[in-house]
């Protein structure tokens, strides 16, 4: 059913390179979509290329983030 993955708070930090508690607050405060799974939060990368496209001075291509590899 879904063919990309989820992201957790943490993978979007270090992605992003920014802090964990940020990518947290973005995620907390539904600036970046995500979805309940039990008691944790996850993020579609799609979810999150609308963020990025959303606030980004010019137009970019999708980030893919890490090709070949597993954030879990």
């Amino acid at each position: 059913m879904f063919t990309e993955p989820f992201l957790t708070a943490k993978d979007i930090a270090k992605m992003l390179k920014i802090s964990n508690a940020l990518a947290y607050r973005l995620i907390q405060n539904g600036q970046i979509p995500g979805v309940r799974f039990g008691r944790t939060v996850r993020v579609s990368m799609q979810s999150l290329n609308q963020f990025l496209q959303a606030h980004s001075d010019k137009p970019q291509a999708p980030f893919s983030g890490n090709k070949g590899g597993s954030y879990e």
